[in-house]
């Protein structure tokens, strides 16, 4: 018991050396751009070579023809003067199982209303009977249900179907929308992007401003925000605002009410929607950024880390296997996380090595629990 009471008194002994608050942000942002870090640029021409010969098609599902063997699916216009080519669907024997192989016959198998592994399990020629029995029924429902936009690569004698999705669909590619974002937001650095390479389904691109605070007096970081978008319906549109710790590149997301900053299904959506957004939030993180450094160092406290980690678990939405991940990292960091700022750090770190989906859950976890929460407008 006494070793405890000495570690929480050495504890607060540093809260109570801590620069003030308001002596850190009178103080000038350090001015400080990585020179590592790929341009913006470099990273919208990569993803416009890799959209060299895709176009977008018009599409009546009732007017196409199905064809299906033992190697290949393709669909094909009855009528070769709108376009003569077949549209296959991708496979590699390889990895047949690939995400990016399937996303599209997904898509399909969506629109015909049946599940993917289903249909994968028919034989050719009861495949090809799915496709035409649901087409049959097509008569019976308005033609709009029917109109899709089929993204396709094309070469000289066939076309591979990247993705399909509504009418209504964004027609914005992924470097038509970075494009954007190094137009209407200055100051900024690319820090990290996957899913950029060829019909990729997700892009995740962070971008931190090249302003840098030194948190506590002692602990650089940035703010910044994380970009998830999806030129193949993979999902929607997605910006997150975070805080950066520049050392060990952790990341801890902020909540708008109970939601993201920004989120769009794409549906109806227009390019002149992304122009006007990036300066909103520019505007709120320039207005809010003492705030969220303010929060973060007034809920630094001591803490038992096994009380966090059950508070913790107690929460919603968390990624499955969480619970036990952070408990062992109880377990083998203990002595690490003896603040609620050292906590945070380590949950940001389980988040690193996570998909993006499940990643950026557990950062807002992260935020959330360093009080990073703000009202929604």
């Amino acid at each position: 018991m006494i070793n405890k009471i000495d570690e929480l008194d050495a504890l607060l002994d540093v809260i109570d050396d801590m620069v003030p608050v308001q002596e850190i942000y009178n103080k000038e942002p350090i001015l400080d751009t990585p020179s590592d870090k790929e341009d913006l640029s470099v990273l919208a021409g990569r993803l416009e070579q890799w959209n060299k010969s895709c176009r977008d098609l018009f599409i009546d599902m009732g007017s196409l023809g199905f064809r299906a063997e033992e190697e290949d699916m393709c669909l094909f216009f009855k009528e070769k003067e709108f376009y003569s080519k077949e549209i296959f669907f991708k496979r590699d024997p390889d990895n047949p199982k690939d995400p990016k192989l399937l996303h599209a016959l997904k898509q399909f198998c969506t629109v015909l209303g049946v599940p993917l592994p289903f249909f994968l399990k028919n034989r050719p020629t009861l495949r090809a009977n799915i496709v035409r029995t649901w087409q049959a029924g097509l008569a019976a429902e308005k033609s709009e249900k029917n109109q899709y936009i089929a993204r396709i690569r094309e070469s000289d004698s066939m076309a591979m179907l990247r993705a399909l999705v509504p009418v209504t669909y964004c027609s914005m590619s992924n470097y038509q929308l970075i494009n954007i974002l190094k137009e209407q937001v200055p100051g900024i650095h690319l820090d990290y992007v996957s899913g950029d390479d060829r019909d990729d389904i997700n892009l995740h691109v962070r971008c931190l401003f090249n302003e840098k605070f030194m948190l506590f007096g002692e602990t650089p970081v940035r703010l910044g925000f994380s970009l998830l978008c999806s030129e193949l319906g993979g999902g929607p549109l997605v910006v997150e605002v975070l805080l950066h710790q520049i050392e060990g590149e952790l990341s801890f997301i902020a909540s708008y009410g109970t939601d993201s900053f920004f989120s769009s299904k794409y549906k109806g959506m227009q390019a002149q929607d992304i122009k006007d957004m990036f300066p909103r939030m520019i505007d709120r993180i320039t207005n809010e950024r003492a705030e969220m450094l303010t929060v973060v160092e007034k809920a630094y406290r001591p803490i038992d880390p096994e009380d966090e980690a059950l508070k913790i678990c107690r929460w919603g939405g968390l990624p499955p296997g969480f619970k036990k991940t952070i408990f062992h990292e109880v377990s083998e960091c203990e002595d690490d996380m003896r603040t609620t700022w050292d906590f945070a750090r380590h949950i940001a770190m389980i988040a690193k090595g996570l998909d993006t989906t499940k990643r950026i859950k557990l950062e807002k976890v992260a935020g959330k629990y360093l009080n990073l929460v703000f009202p929604r407008s």
